[in-house]
């Protein structure tokens, strides 16, 4: 109690974001004189947490609240802070970000700008090691994690990287890197661009005619939630005879009931529009299988907050790590791989298994750019080509064409089967 009186008082009279070693920052709110792994230990052995909850819930239900149970869970997140504490090392910080523009409250954020030395000790006894997972492209990121292996062996070449293609055959992809709007201007969504008038026309009629193309769900990942507000219509308005479902900023259940609503339409209606927001909760880890989604469309490149606190303090680590020789990323390239990452993310939501098809459109000219669209995943890149919207909107319509003939036929040779 003592520990978390001391961390609101902190927060409380915070005035200014900072980032700090942990041993600074136990200092700063006066607690450096706890014993972190007995504190750590106490909360396990007990199981305080649970407890707290626990009981938080049953005087809810006693007056019939229903309330948020963040006070409820904030238990846990402080257990996780001392356990994070207690297992720190040199290159750690806590960031203590005061209340702005971007954060509604005081917060304090545990950052490790050097994950890799938890996987050391691991690296240096296996003897064989298998490093797997859905969206690690550009995987130099990683690089670090094994920097030692050469030093550790007399083989030069101890990693061996993997990509594998996707599960479905090239018909049923359509790619494209769309470079320029229905009447011939450059897509260009960086941050200072997009908001004009030109690019906004440009991009409501793109989200019109391709909607309208679409037989299914299509979803539209935008770069930011205000770029989002500034294109979205106004509600109970529709896009190419759609309905349209708009990601908010902090839905409720991580927006399990627009997800929800978006996929009752597709299935009422044949089709609807769903607008989220890359990097927000849509864009990761649901599952829009079959006529959920045959479109995605990524709105320019997703590049994070270039003011937040841990991104910068994670840039200035790697580019002093490059700078004493070390393997990996430079500051500027982990800014690009973050961006890339959440635009395979977004990629990913489409295609859900083998016998699964969707029409994947990436607007903006610089996707062009063989240095950008080198960290698409591979199963995209080899489909992809770039064309302008015209092109692209008559070539998916041939797509689409394609693929209602593939399965009606496919539907018939069922029926055929049956009958006989």
């Amino acid at each position: 109690r003592l520990f978390c009186t001391l961390l609101h008082r902190h927060l409380a009279g915070l005035e200014k974001s900072s980032a700090q070693t942990v041993g600074a920052f136990l200092v700063s709110i006066s607690a450096d004189h706890f014993d972190l792994p007995v504190l750590s230990r106490f909360l396990e052995e007990t199981e305080l947490p649970r407890k707290v909850r626990g009981y938080v819930a049953a005087v809810r239900v006693s007056i019939g609240s229903a309330s948020s149970s963040a006070s409820s869970s904030s238990v846990y997140r402080i257990a996780e802070l001392l356990g994070s504490l207690n297992g720190s090392t040199g290159s750690d910080r806590i960031l203590c970000q005061a209340k702005g523009p971007d954060c509604d409250a005081p917060m304090v954020r545990y950052l490790s700008l050097d994950a890799e030395v938890r996987f050391r000790e691991l690296f240096s006894s296996a003897r064989a090691i298998l490093f797997a997972g859905g969206t690690l492209e550009p995987r130099s990121e990683f690089a670090p994690l094994y920097a030692g292996l050469s030093a550790k062996t007399d083989a030069v070449d101890q990693v061996h990287h993997f990509s594998g293609r996707h599960v479905v055959p090239s018909a049923h992809i359509f790619a494209r890197y769309v470079t320029h709007g229905p009447t011939g201007q450059a897509l260009d969504f960086r941050k200072d661009q997009r908001g004009t008038s030109a690019m906004v026309s440009e991009l409501k009629a793109i989200l019109s005619s391709a909607a309208l193309s679409a037989p299914g769900g299509a979803i539209f990942f935008f770069p930011s939630f205000d770029f989002l507000a500034a294109v979205a219509p106004p509600s109970g308005s529709k896009i190419g005879g759609r309905c349209v479902f708009v990601e908010t900023r902090g839905a409720e259940n991580g927006g399990e009931g627009i997800f929800r609503s978006f996929a009752a339409a597709v299935r009422r209606d044949g089709g609807a529009v769903l607008l989220a927001v890359n990097g927000a909760k849509l864009s990761e880890g649901i599952d829009f299988k079959d006529d959920l989604c045959r479109l995605v469309v990524v709105v320019g490149l997703p590049y994070p907050n270039a003011s937040d606190l841990g991104l910068l303090e994670k840039m200035r680590f790697l580019d002093r790590c490059r700078a004493e020789g070390a393997p990996g990323l430079s500051g500027k390239e982990f800014y690009t791989a973050r961006c890339m990452k959440g635009v395979n993310q977004c990629i990913g939501r489409s295609i859900r298994h083998a016998g699964d098809w969707a029409a994947i459109l990436l607007l903006d000219h610089r996707y062009a750019n063989a240095a950008i669209n080198n960290s698409v995943s591979l199963w995209l890149r080899e489909e992809a080509t770039a064309a302008n919207f015209s092109e692209t909107d008559r070539a998916m319509r041939a797509f689409y064409k394609g693929r209602a003939a593939a399965v009606a036929t496919a539907a018939a040779s069922v029926a055929a089967a049956v009958a006989a």
